[in-house]
């Protein structure tokens, strides 16, 4: 993507980047690689849910973006700080993503091709122990289209 570009629809347009993506690791015969846990206030140790695919960037010394990817389209991105950029490790960021980024597009682009070509993905992460994100049904998103109700 570059800077002149803007999708029309950008929720729209990650969904479809990640299914494809996950289609495509299937194909070549990809597992996910880690085990997925929903969060929400009232269960303090949820228990996997599902399954997805933990990608990691360590483009910037000190500064690691890791990104997992649900077979359903849904993806969570983490940042995590480490010296020198921060004194003790520290997690910046935790969110679901809602649209595409630069850097992710990048990731999964170079990620297929590896996989194609029948290498490994070193981007690709193994983990045992399941990641927990926040639950996406706790997240309230406004419609983006205009209101239809009450016009008559």
């Amino acid at each position: 993507m570059s800077a002149s570009y803007t999708p029309i629809d950008p929720e729209r347009k990650l969904w479809q980047l990640a299914v494809r993506w996950a289609t495509t690791m299937q194909r070549y015969g990809g597992e996910p690689s880690c085990k997925v846990a929903f969060a929400s206030d009232n269960e303090p140790s949820p228990e996997p849910a599902t399954a997805g695919w933990l990608l990691h960037s360590s483009a910037v010394a000190g500064k690691h973006d890791r990104y997992l990817l649900l077979p359903d389209g849904g993806v969570w991105h983490e940042v995590l700080l480490e010296a020198p950029i921060a004194a003790e490790p520290l997690v910046t960021v935790r969110e679901w993503v809602d649209q595409p980024t630069d850097e992710l597009v990048t990731l999964l682009g170079r990620s297929v091709t590896r996989v194609q070509y029948g290498f490994a993905d070193e981007h690709i992460a193994v983990q045992a122990d399941p990641i927990v994100v926040d639950d996406r049904r706790q997240v309230w998103r406004a419609h983006p289209g205009s209101e239809r109700r009450g016009q008559g």
